[in-house]
């Protein structure tokens, strides 16, 4: 069986989460056994799985100029701490990182230094050793860290909304309406049957707040433009706009909407563009939306990498039905830079379907100029877990690129006694790995916190061939044996692999758990005569 990358990703994410493959939990070595099986000598100072981690506190991306933060890193091998190691921290704003002071590591391979964030801006740090290798001669090197001073001592008002000059509804060469008008260049008359194409938002807007841009458009004498394309652009840092969201479609009255999650710091400034039935080209006035801080706008510190990719983290794993969450993190470039005006999307994973699906009619988020979104939306409705990602669905490659996927918890209303327990579920199979043909059991356990058997509770049993498209084993009034245990039997027909995950929806007494995907290898039969695929389980 071929796997698809995306495929791959996931299945690689979500087993790494769940820490099980093929039945068979990631354990460490000591330092003494790492030793013996590297057959390295007692003596050898050798740094084999050099790495170095770095952090910084508060841990907040957005920090009032003037701030202090602190520092702080491990060097480590996989014999342990590196202790009385020289460590370089470098520092950079648009440029690299470059060094600013030397360290040394203590006896845990701990390191730690105080800035002063005087300046305003980016600011990137990372951590650097010399010798990584036998020689001595490369370095190796934490990830870059970045974080923002924004000046005036506060993250809200980065750029003062009435220091924004709101642009007048232009003429057909740019010009401004009004001095024309003034100049004798235009009557009044001929300006009350121009084109016209205005834009309306919010007086304001919270981190992650879906908000809602109207206008209109009116062609000469007034009348009004159905079905015509409207374009929203946003300002961008350089006082450049970018086009966000599709092309938006006037009604047959000439109105239009469109909505957008937006996040600050800083106000946004929209205008609409358009062309009336004479072709030419219309701009609507610009409208900039304040941004409103709230106590919960804190966006951690941005780690930066070479990959394109979506960072995404949750603020709460555990939820009553319909209550708000917000899915938050950040989309970056490749380059080691967030994404501006990136546009995404929130998806989960409809079972009934087996298929990724927008979440709940959800609109489009748009990155702010860091490349920081935000979603704050009404959580799902059933109760259970259920599985959310961020994606980006029109990528240079003409594939949706994937964030890591998010588990959720969603209790029910009813509750019998003052806490609900939580619920452990596992899944063991047997034999771990089979060859094709062969039969392979799949058992699932649900105990409470302390290992006893939960008996009589409906567990759901899902399949997938690819860890993508998932199949629901069986029906859902399976139930746990006296030992907490219910059981799935599958006969693979094909090498590759195949994946279990259980689910438990909870009780009054329980709370919801699942088990995490569980992969079986499957490898081809010792015959060589392995079939047409064809699942066989029960």
């Amino acid at each position: 069986m071929q796997i698809k990358p995306l495929h791959l990703l996931i299945f690689v994410t979500l087993v790494l989460t769940s820490g099980i493959v093929s039945g068979v939990s990631l354990t460490e070595h000591t330092t003494e056994e790492w030793r013996s099986i590297l057959a390295v000598p007692d003596n050898s100072t050798m740094l084999t799985g050099l790495q170095i981690t770095l952090a910084i506190s508060p841990d907040q991306y957005y920090l009032p100029q003037g701030s202090e933060v602190n520092i702080t890193g491990a060097i480590s091998s996989i014999f342990g701490p590196i202790k009385n190691a020289p460590v370089i921290l470098a520092r950079g704003n648009a440029t690299n990182p470059t060094p600013v002071v030397n360290l040394t590591s203590d006896e845990s391979g701990d390191f730690s230094f105080t800035d002063l964030m005087n300046g305003s801006g980016v600011v990137r740090y990372q951590a650097w050793f010399e010798g990584s290798d036998l020689k001595g001669e490369n370095l190796t090197k934490s990830y870059e860290v970045e974080i923002t001073a924004v000046p005036n001592a506060t993250r809200q008002n980065v750029v003062d909304p009435t220091e924004l000059k709101e642009a007048e509804t232009p003429g057909e060469n740019g010009e401004d309406l009004a001095e024309l008008v003034e100049s004798g260049n235009i009557s009044e008359s001929q300006v009350s049957d121009a084109s016209e194409l205005t834009l309306h938002g919010p007086d304001s807007f919270f981190s992650g707040e879906n908000i809602t841009l109207a206008g209109s458009a009116t062609g000469n004498g007034r009348n009004p433009l159905p079905y015509a394309a409207v374009t929203i652009q946003k300002s961008g840092s350089d006082g450049e706009y970018t086009k966000i969201g599709d092309t938006v479609i006037t009604d047959a009255d000439g109105t239009f909407t469109a909505s957008y999650y937006l996040t600050g710091p800083k106000p946004v400034s929209f205008r609409a563009v358009s062309s009336d039935n004479q072709g030419e080209d219309l701009v609507s006035s610009t409208v900039t939306v304040p941004f409103e801080e709230t106590d919960d706008f804190a966006p951690m510190s941005r780690d930066r990498t070479g990959t394109r990719h979506i960072d995404v983290d949750l603020n709460a794993a555990i939820i009553r039905p319909d209550e708000n969450i917000t899915i938050s993190g950040w989309f970056s470039d490749g380059n080691g830079d967030g994404v501006d005006a990136g546009r995404l999307n929130l998806y989960w994973y409809n079972f009934a379907d087996r298929i990724w699906d927008r979440y709940r009619n959800c609109s489009e988020a748009i990155t702010n100029d860091d490349g920081y979104y935000a979603f704050n939306v009404s959580g799902p409705n059933l109760t259970g877990i259920s599985y959310l990602a961020v994606v980006s669905k029109k990528e240079q490659t003409g594939k949706p690129l994937f964030s890591h996927i998010l588990p959720l918890v969603v209790k029910g209303q009813a509750e019998t006694s003052a806490a609900i327990l939580p619920a452990q579920l596992t899944a063991k199979s047997d034999p771990p790995e089979v060859q094709v043909n062969e039969k392979a059991q799949i058992t699932f356990t649900l105990s409470d916190p302390d290992g006893n058997p939960l008996a009589e509770e409906p567990v759901k049993m899902y399949f997938s061939e690819d860890g993508f498209t998932w199949f629901m084993n069986g029906n859902e009034n399976l139930t746990t044996r006296s030992d907490g245990t219910v059981a799935m039997v599958d006969v693979p027909k094909t090498p590759g692999f195949h994946y279990y995950r259980g689910v438990y929806s909870g009780s009054d007494f329980f709370g919801p758990a699942d088990s995490g995907i569980l992969a079986l290898i499957i490898t081809p039969s010792e015959t060589g005569s392995d079939e047409t695929p064809g699942l066989n389980k029960t």
